[in-house]
């Protein structure tokens, strides 16, 4: 996952360590809306990712892109 700042910049930041790391700022979820560890590049218990921003974003006009890729079976 991929986190980019527009101009001008949201005032939002992310961090993504790993699939496994519980501390940085994405949540996986399975179809039950419960978090789950997914075991590798293409897993397909997940069902749903959450990004969790620690900041608020600066008002009006401010932008900012998530880039994943995803498989669709």
């Amino acid at each position: 996952m991929q986190f980019v700042n527009g101009a001008p910049a949201s005032g939002l930041s992310m961090q993504f360590v790993s699939l496994a790391d519980a501390l940085d700022d994405v949540v996986f979820l399975d179809a039950s809306g419960l978090p789950v560890v997914p075991n590798g590049a293409w897993d397909p218990g997940v069902r749903t990712l959450r990004v969790e921003f620690d900041e608020r974003m600066r008002p009006v006009g401010r932008t900012f892109s998530l880039r994943f890729r995803v498989r669709v079976k």
